[in-house]
């Protein structure tokens, strides 16, 4: 969950994030607010990133997506 920009060495964030999910790592990114870098959550999230990529404009709507994300993350079963 981020408020959509990286803070602290963004250089490194998306480089950082495709080594990770070389190694296996499953990133579901959730982007709150209205000030977002798209292009570097694209480069966080996994594939397919229409899957994996959240964007709300609160935190209150988060419990929205609930369905959304746990079928991400467990291929839709529950």
């Amino acid at each position: 969950m981020t408020d959509g920009n990286s803070n602290i060495n963004p250089s490194e964030t998306v480089p950082e994030a495709i080594v990770d999910r070389v190694e296996g790592i499953h990133f579901v990114v959730i982007a709150v607010g209205t000030d977002i870098n798209t292009i570097e959550l694209e480069g966080i999230a996994s594939e397919p990133k229409q899957e994996n990529l959240y964007t709300v404009s609160t935190i209150r709507d988060i419990p929205q997506l609930k369905e959304e994300i746990i079928g991400s993350v467990c291929d839709g079963k529950k």
